[in-house]
């Protein structure tokens, strides 16, 4: 086994029993610290977590936002719990709207360096960090649930002379030059996002009058033929779509597009051509998605490694890590 595959697999703790919540931060391992040092710097995370706290640049919440934070929490449970995932329940002490009127320096440069950016969790902090007000409570879901489903992915770092580093995140790996397949774990966190959406989203009561807007217009594009294809899977794979007035009369439909379209399409067609290749072990393309989403919550790390080698042979594991992934300044 290549030794970049062999970092790709880290042995998780048991749970004893199933029942007991053992996750109390989003570190589950620290890598070459001994058993005792381990447990301090995992106690440190978990205080941060624990603490919560505002930020300095964190505008008040409303009774909408924590009211859907909490629905999120009830779901997402099951939700992990599909992919063998351990779950962590996020508080809405843990996840902060930014205020664009008192941003900090530090804020400021993020939002000026990521224009586009809903949101982001922040590994260090034990935090979500809301950046942009969205239009529609659905958009906000869908952000929430991405970061949320970051934050409950598989996390370790790396006990150094220096302090600790970023080691894994999701099935994404960091080494001092390169972010391995970062943009695949987007994809397949914004994927997970999409199927929750689909699963959960009607059933919260406060989101079910968008939930049925968004399906009626959906569903009349979807019926029409007088609509092209491409308009077709745009209503299928939006957030959120609306009916707006036009300046000079009649109307439009716009779309709220999900995020990592191109690296969604990327992980589509890989998924495809793996399935193509592998006809004799899976069932469906879902399935190959399936082991690519338990990776990233930890489980069958390895699986997927040697799915990918068995497939395109040795060094390509590391190869399409390189293509998907991202280098660091």
């Amino acid at each position: 086994m290549e030794k970049f595959e062999q970092k790709f697999e880290e042995k998780k703790e048991k749970t004893v029993n199933s029942d007991i919540k053992v996750r109390k931060s989003s570190i589950l391992k620290v890598v070459g610290a001994t058993p005792e040092r381990e447990e301090i710097i995992k106690k440190r995370f978990e205080k941060k977590f624990e603490e919560g706290g505002s930020h300095i640049s964190e505008r008040e919440k409303t009774a909408e936002e924590i009211e859907l934070i909490e629905e999120l929490n009830k779901y997402l449970s099951e939700f992990v719990n599909k992919y063998s995932g351990e779950f962590l329940e996020i508080p809405s002490e843990n996840i902060c709207f930014i205020d664009h009127d008192k941003v900090d320096v530090e804020m400021k440069l993020i939002i000026e360096n990521n224009p586009s950016m809903g949101g982001f969790f922040y590994l260090g902090k034990q935090k979500i960090i809301i950046l942009s007000e969205a239009p529609n409570i659905l958009i906000l879901a869908g952000t929430l649930v991405h970061e949320m489903l970051h934050f409950n992915s598989y996390q370790s770092i790396t006990k150094g002379e220096g302090g600790s580093k970023k080691r894994k995140m999701g099935i994404r790996m960091f080494s001092d030059k390169m972010i391995y397949y970062n943009y695949l774990d987007e994809a397949i966190i914004e994927e997970l996002a999409k199927r929750f959406d689909k699963l959960y989203f009607h059933k919260m009561p406060i989101l079910q009058q968008e939930i049925a807007s968004r399906k009626k217009i959906v569903d009349s594009l979807l019926n029409s033929s007088m609509v092209l294809d491409v308009t077709k899977d745009l209503a299928e794979d939006a957030r959120h779509v609306s009916i707006e007035q036009k300046d000079g009369g009649g109307k439009r439909r716009r779309f709220f597009t999900r995020p990592y379209s191109m690296e969604r399409q990327r992980l589509k067609k890989l998924i495809e051509d793996i399935y193509l290749k592998n006809k004799e072990k899976f069932s469906s393309e879902e399935d190959v998605f399936n082991i690519f989403a338990e990776s990233v919550f930890g489980r069958h790390a390895l699986k997927l490694a040697r799915l990918i080698k068995n497939t395109y042979g040795q060094g390509a594991f590391r190869t399409i890590g390189e293509t998907f992934g991202e280098k660091r300044a």
